[in-house]
This record gives C-alpha cells, sequence and structure tokens, in this order.
C-alpha cells in the first residue's frame, strides 16, 4: 500500500512585519523540531512499511513469518502528514492571502520546495521501469509532470507513493481560495466530508473524487488546528513520546476503523478495483481519534476536550484487544501472529503515559534523536521506493534472517544517505537559485 509523505520541511512562521510582503504571512522561520521529529518518524514508518509490510522485502527470497509478523502505520503516516501540512501552511499563512503577488509568491515557494526533487524522482523512476522492461508511455510521463498520477494516468509502479502529490498540489491551490474568502477551515473540512458522502453515496465518476475529498478533510482540518490558543504550559514530552509509541501500535488496532466500515460508507473494490482510487475512505476518519490530540500535544495547542479525546486514543487500541478476545482470534495463531508486536508497542505507549510526567527527559531526548530524519522526510520520501526495486534486483547473499537483516539495514542507510544528499545539499541549493 502507498502512503503520503508531505513535501514541506516542519517550519513555522511569525507573522509578516510589513504589509508589502503581500497579504501572505512571510517572515523568518522559525524552527520547531517536536514536529520535525515527528515528520521523521512518519517518514521512516513510510519507509518500513514498504520494506517489512505485505509484500516483496529487500530480500527478495526472504519473507517475515510467526511473531515477528508487523505491519508498519503507513497509512495512518498519510493521514499525519496531510495534517502537518495543513497545520504548517495554515500557520504560515494566517492572514489571508488576497492579492496576485501573495498568490504568486506562496505558489513559487510551494513549487520550490517540491517540483525539482520531484523531477529528479520521476527520472529515477522511470529509469527503473526501463530497467525492468516496462518503460513508461509518454502520457503516463507528461500526466505525472502534472501531477495528474492517479487522477488521468496511473500511479507508477516503481514509485507508488507520489500518488500522495497531487493531493497535495490540489490542497495548496484550495488553500488559496479558502485564505481569500476568510472561510473557516473548521467548516471547510465539514463541507469536505458531506461532499465526499455525497459522490460516494451517488457513486459519481471519477470515484478517486471521493478520496480526494476524504484527505482535504484532514488537510485542513490541520489548518483549523493551527488557529487553536497555545497552552500556557511547557510542552509535554512525556506524553509526546507516548504518543509515538502509539503510533506504532494504533492503526492496527484500531476498533473504531471496524466500527465505521460497518456503516458501509466506504468506496469498495468492487466499485474501484485500483486501491489509488480508494485511498482513503470513510473508515479512515477513526484515524482523527488519533491524529487530533497527537497534533495538539506537539504544537502545545489546546481546545476544549483535549484532555478526553487523549485518553480515547489511547483507550481504542485497549478495546481493540478486549474486543479481539472476546471474539476468540486470539486463539487462531496465524492472525494473532499478526498483532503481537503492535501489543507490544500499545503496552509501552500505556506505561510511558502513565508515567509521563517521570519521562520527560527521556522523551525529549528522543524527539531530539528523531529531528534529523525530519530534515530530510521528503527526499526520503519520494526516493525510497524506486531504490528498493534496485536493491531488490540483487539476489546474492540471500534468504536467511542474517541476510534479511544485513540487507534491510544497508537499505536503510542508503535511503537515509539519498533523503540527506536531496534536501540538505541539494535542495539548500535549488532553493538559492530560483528564489
Amino acid at each position: 500500500m502507498a502512503i503520503h509523505a508531505n513535501p514541506y520541511a516542519v517550519n513555522t512562521a511569525l507573522k509578516s512585519s510589513t504589509e508589502s510582503k503581500s497579504s501572505a504571512d512571510i517572515s523568518r522561520p522559525i524552527f520547531d523540531y517536536s514536529l520535525e521529529a515527528l515528520r521523521g518518524l512518519a517518514a521512516l514508518l513510510v519507509v518500513f512499511e514498504h520494506s517489512i509490510g505485505n509484500g516483496p522485502t529487500p530480500d527478495p527470497s526472504y519473507h517475515i513469518s510467526g511473531f515477528w509478523q508487523y505491519a508498519p502505520p503507513g497509512h495512518l503516516s498519510v493521514m499525519v502528514f496531510f495534517m502537518l501540512s495543513g497545520y504548517v501552511i495554515g500557520l504560515a499563512n494566517s492572514k489571508p492571502i488576497t492579492t496576485n503577488s501573495g498568490r504568486k509568491l506562496y505558489l513559487k515557494k510551494r513549487i520550490v520546495r517540491l517540483y525539482p526533487l520531484y523531477l529528479l524522482t520521476l527520472a529515477a523512476t522511470f529509469s527503473v521501469a526501463v530497467m525492468y522492461h516496462t518503460p513508461a508511455g509518454a502520457g503516463t510521463i507528461i500526466g505525472c509532470l502534472l501531477f495528474l498520477q492517479g487522477l488521468v494516468v496511473k500511479v507508477p509502479a516503481y514509485n507508488n507513493p507520489i500518488w500522495s502529490l497531487g493531493y497535495e498540489i490540489l490542497y495548496y491551490v484550495l488553500f488559496l481560495v479558502v485564505s481569500a474568502r476568510r472561510w473557516a477551515p473548521g467548516w471547510v473540512a465539514v463541507a469536505f466530508l458531506a461532499f465526499g458522502l455525497i459522490l460516494s453515496q451517488l457513486a459519481i465518476q471519477p470515484i478517486i473524487l471521493v478520496s480526494y475529498a476524504y484527505g482535504a478533510v484532514f488537510w485542513f482540518l490541520g489548518q483549523f488546528l493551527s488557529r487553536m490558543p497555545k497552552s500556557t504550559n511547557p510542552l509535554q514530552f512525556g506524553t509526546m513520546l507516548a504518543f509515538l509509541l502509539l503510533m506504532l501500535s494504533f492503526q492496527r488496532m484500531n476498533l473504531m476503523f471496524s466500527a465505521l466500515h460497518s456503516l458501509q460508507l466506504d468506496v469498495t473494490e468492487a466499485q474501484a478495483p485500483s486501491w489509488f482510487d480508494r485511498a482513503i475512505v470513510f473508515s479512515d476518519f477513526s484515524l482523527l481519534l488519533y491524529c487530533v490530540p497527537l497534533l495538539l500535544c506537539f504544537t502545545n495547542r489546546t481546545m476544549p476536550g483535549r484532555r478526553w479525546m487523549e485518553l480515547a486514543a489511547f483507550a481504542t487500541p485497549g478495546l481493540y484487544f478486549l474486543s479481539y478476545i472476546y471474539s476468540g482470534k486470539i486463539q487462531q495463531t496465524q492472525l494473532f501472529n499478526t498483532v503481537i508486536i503492535s501489543a507490544v508497542f500499545y503496552l509501552l505507549a500505556i506505561a510511558a503515559y502513565l508515567l509521563r510526567h517521570h519521562s520527560t527527559l527521556l522523551g525529549e531526548a528522543i524527539i531530539q534523536k528523531l529531528t534529523p530524519l525530519g530534515h530530510i522526510s521528503y527526499g526520503i520520501y519520494i526516493i525510497h521506493f524506486p531504490l528498493f526495486f534496485l536493491f531488490h534486483q540483487v539476489k546474492t547473499f540471500s534468504g536467511t534472517a542474517t541476510s534479511f537483516l544485513v540487507r534491510l539495514l544497508l537499505y536503510l542507510v542508503l535511503v537515509i544517505f539519498l533523503g540527506w544528499a536531496l534536501e540538505r545539499r541539494l535542495q539548500p541549493w535549488l532553493k538559492e537559485k530560483l528564489m
């Protein structure tokens, strides 16, 4: 399953000190390393989802089995990234963008941040396709250059994760309308929820529009949260640590997903055979139980009911496990094997949450260690999938647990190195030339 990574570095912005910089809030960025750490973990989970989840691994002759099976929360990561994107854009552009100069500057910044590295990714993607003797046609290449993958042309098989970039581009443009009209982002999110439900129930084509609408709910909720007041309390690093551990278990042990799925409001495989046409479904709104209190915690913002939302997030996997026991699924060895590691992470998350006032230093240290990954998250996201297929071509030294671990470690090192080269070396040079 492909997942999403946000194409931004996580920086917040001060309000503009002069009106001459257009109506956009353009000013010196403030580094927010807590959000950067969250992005770093999410990017790493994207890579793990594709390398140890269901499907091929970096070792073409080895597959994980037994209680070592673990499905990293890739799809949860995409929802977190969408909300982070809306949050950062909303915070950096808190004043309405109403002038042409403001719109041009806003779009230029988005394009310079996203497009040059994206072009390199497409070149790598289509080169790998040639190596696998499945070259892309001119239509697919042009469609991808215009971010129309999934909507007009197929998502490239050798870089599935770029399906989400088309969503981001659409939301960037929609934000200009919402900003200029001064629409409340909370109501915009509600409107997209209603719009998606109508499209879904009437089966209006193309059905992928439902997915775009549901993704917009998460994105504009992120903008909505950027308007919430800051807490007067200091950052709660112990709670942050608990949320990071919970992230490793929530997707697999999300009881509310099953509850929403039972309402039969999801776009089905019969309606959309391609996963990319139903990448985000109605049941994914169950992930808001985690995403909203997570973002409030990491941004140190508050809103009515925040404490209850935290408790609901931490209770949900526990209720799932109780239902697992009650239904007898725990006795099905193969099925139970797939939940063991998630359950361990959940127990660690509960322990960290209960001891949050005593784990401040540990939480802060882990946040700081994850921060460098956040710096290079976009580079990691756009390059890891083509590299995986190159890596998978190497057949020597494979077929054992040892070879799998060595190859996985080497793959991760290469992904991180390339992400660093793209983001910390090439991107600053490109920004200087293009901005």
